[in-house]
């Protein structure tokens, strides 16, 4: 078509966007697929969640502590422990079981599967380096390894807390960045009241795994408290675990590895505070503890404890004792007690517990020395028999030397540390042993002092823990005393001092 200038005229055509065949349906839009990333508070409102880092602009404007906002890495690495997992998924065991004990635990090695967690630097510093401080076995039988995956996902709390100790043990619990630790140990803090209070709200019946995750964030973070702050043992924390493991226990349910290694903890923890804790506890925490020992850890091979969890409850009566001693200046203390006591001690038989007769039949493929960790149970009870006996030198006022056994319970516990490899995570059960052990050298014993000094070193540089390096010096101050001719003892000397010494 023209005009009448002759100029072409074009219609306009209007092109279709999508051409299609006629009849054929048009193609649904791609779902959009929500973000599971954000905080809790902002999850909680059912709002969009900016994720800036380390708090998000809607909780700074409404000035709440913002929890949840995790950064991860933006590719994952596979770790080595990833492929010791058996044909099931599951994690490879704790600890080689002899055949006769295995038969009666369960055969499920429920630490979960160790994939699928998102990682930060922090998770990696916590799984390469953390977690070795919390047992005596390495990876994979380390239970807070990367078994740990399944729990972290469920427990906004559990993972603010081992990235608080994680970022504290990075940095050598340094007194000077406490400030930045402690914004992330805050961030647990809510995230646990925030579990606590689901906890309440649910069926009995659906309680049991929030409950666990409770239970082990209370754990870590009553135990690291110590680390963390001079004179703080978690007393608060310490409480709350024991009501978790109160209501776990009445809820009744199978007891798998995970529960055992939580319950082991506890009960470890339970003895190196005995001391500490000012004798108002009930008797309903003894009772607690034995129930413990007996129904759910009788026979088992912990990965905290080794063969000495059944000696703990004993261990935790003579702390308390030793402590109710020096507080009430009790000069003639409980004889009939300390007798019965005593008996208790001199009754405990690593094997009796484990008969070395019985052989593990994976000791090897597993790579753990069941003749260390019989010689680690024996030194607990030395370690018991050192206690009491150092209580009975407070209430008679008399040198602790004076006492036959007491030696010759140092001695074990030095026969011991002759044999405790060096950069191995049996160092973490050493540390107490140490100082109880260790304060009761003699001038003479030169190269027992030598050799303390060497293992002080190791565990220190191993755990990076300050109070190690607090009770070690602790121990020196008493080899002066003692070389002045002072009769004192460790726990007098640290009560004079005002410090509360935790050494778990």
């Amino acid at each position: 078509m023209t005009d009448q200038h002759g100029t072409f005229l074009f219609k306009p055509v209007v092109l279709a966007t999508n051409p299609r065949p006629t009849g054929q349906k048009s193609q649904p839009h791609a779902r959009q697929i929500k973000s599971r990333s954000g905080c809790e508070p902002c999850k909680r409102r059912r709002v969009k969640c900016d994720e800036t880092q380390p708090c998000c602009r809607r909780c700074q404007a409404r000035k709440e502590t913002c929890t949840g906002n995790f950064q991860s890495d933006t590719w994952q690495t596979e770790r080595p422990w990833l492929s010791a997992v058996s044909h099931n998924g599951q994690s490879a065991p704790m600890l080689p079981y002899s055949s006769a004990i295995s038969t009666s635990l369960s055969t499920a090695n429920s630490y979960g599967e160790p994939t699928g967690i998102l990682e930060n630097d922090l998770l990696r510093h916590w799984f390469s380096h953390v977690c070795l401080t919390m047992a005596i076995v390495p990876p994979p039988l380390n239970p807070l390894s990367y078994g740990m995956a399944p729990y972290l996902r469920q427990s906004k709390a559990l993972r603010h807390t081992m990235q608080c100790v994680s970022q504290a043990h990075r940095q050598f619990f340094c007194e000077g960045r406490l400030a930045e630790i402690l914004e992330e140990r805050g961030r647990a803090l809510v995230s646990l009241q925030n579990e606590i209070d689901r906890a309440l709200k649910r069926s009995p019946l659906s309680q049991a795994s929030l409950l666990r995750t409770i239970l082990l964030s209370s754990l870590l973070l009553g135990i690291s408290s110590g680390w963390m702050i001079d004179d703080d043992y978690g007393l608060q924390y310490l409480d709350g675990a024991r009501t978790v493991i109160s209501v776990l226990l009445e809820r009744g349910g199978p007891t798998d590895d995970f529960l055992r290694y939580l319950l082991g903890l506890y009960i470890y923890w339970e003895v190196f505070s005995s001391y500490i804790e000012a004798n108002h506890t009930s008797a309903t925490t003894a009772d607690l503890v034995s129930r413990v020992a007996r129904q759910h850890l009788a026979g088992y091979v912990h990965p905290v404890n080794g063969f000495a969890t059944s000696i703990c409850p004993i261990l935790i009566e003579v702390g308390r004792y030793y402590r109710w001693v020096i507080e009430l200046s009790a000069m003639a203390g409980d004889p009939v007690h300390e007798l019965q006591l005593e008996a208790k001690l001199q009754n405990w038989s690593v094997e009796e517990e484990f008969p070395s007769s019985v052989k593990s039949s994976s000791s090897e493929a597993n790579n753990v020395d069941q003749s260390v960790l019989r010689l680690l149970a024996n030194s607990q009870r030395a370690m018991g028999v050192i206690m009491l006996y150092q209580a009975r030198s407070v209430a008679q006022g008399v040198h602790p030397g004076d006492f036959a056994p007491l030696r010759e319970a140092v001695e074990i516990v030095m026969t011991m540390l002759q044999v405790i490899p060096s950069d191995s995570p049996l160092l973490n059960s050493v540390g107490p042993l140490l100082v109880i052990a260790g304060s009761e050298l003699l001038e003479s014993d030169t190269e027992y002092r030598a050799l303390v000094e060497y293992h002080a070193a190791q565990v220190t540089q191993y755990t990076r823990v300050r109070a190690y390096f607090t009770g070690f010096q602790l121990v020196r101050d008493i080899w002066e005393c003692r070389a002045a001719g002072e009769r004192t003892t460790w726990l007098e000397l640290m009560l004079e001092k005002g410090k509360n010494l935790s050494l778990v």
